[in-house]
């Protein structure tokens, strides 16, 4: 499956598509705060409570917006 198909079946299914979009979002703020921290762990930057309420916050504000947008756009 290439970049092109994966996007057209996300398109289709929103409730997934943002899971894969808070999926990616989540990876990526971990990844970040190793960069920033490396004296840090993965496993301590997980299990950070602060960390942990701002993913929450901004995954599901952008869970909400994604979901919304593509129900709006198709």
């Amino acid at each position: 499956m290439n970049r092109d198909e994966l996007n057209d079946y996300l398109k289709q299914r929103p409730l997934l598509g943002g899971l894969w979009l808070v999926a990616m979002l989540g990876v990526a703020m971990v990844l970040w705060l190793k960069l920033l921290r490396p004296g840090q762990s993965v496993v301590d930057i997980v299990s950070n409570t602060g960390y942990q309420f701002v993913f929450l916050v901004t995954g599901g504000l952008c869970y909400v917006t994604y979901v919304g947008f593509s129900r709006a756009v198709n």
